[in-house]
């Protein structure tokens, strides 16, 4: 199932369509999800990422797309597969927007 999905004739082709021409690669986290984003007591808009196992050259919505990804899913559901999609969790349009912005205003101040 792995080779039909993702190996198929002419996937490299295919994968590279999906990625916008002028999206800068960066060096992504790969895993942002809930439990590698440590946000301070204090404040929380400042955050620590842990856990970089996964990390590597992306390009930059990487990071963004799957955090919008995994929160909207359970990774340890006891049942099935051991993951469950919950649609209602997904971030709302201005959430997504919010984050977006956010995380494009972050990457040129330090750029600038």
């Amino acid at each position: 199932m792995l080779d039909r999905t993702f190996l198929f004739d002419g996937y490299r082709d295919y994968f590279k369509k999906l990625v916008p021409r002028d999206s800068e690669i960066v060096l992504a986290h790969n895993d942002a999800q809930e439990n590698n984003i440590l946000t301070s007591l204090e404040d929380n808009t400042k955050i620590t990422l842990i856990d970089y196992e996964y990390g590597g050259w992306n390009p930059m919505a990487m990071d963004i797309a799957n955090y919008l990804n995994e929160c909207a899913i359970d990774n340890a559901y006891p049942k099935g597969f051991g993951i469950k999609y919950y649609p209602e969790n997904f971030p709302s349009e201005f959430e997504r927007n919010s984050l977006i912005k956010s995380y494009l205003k972050l990457h040129y101040d330090q750029r600038h």
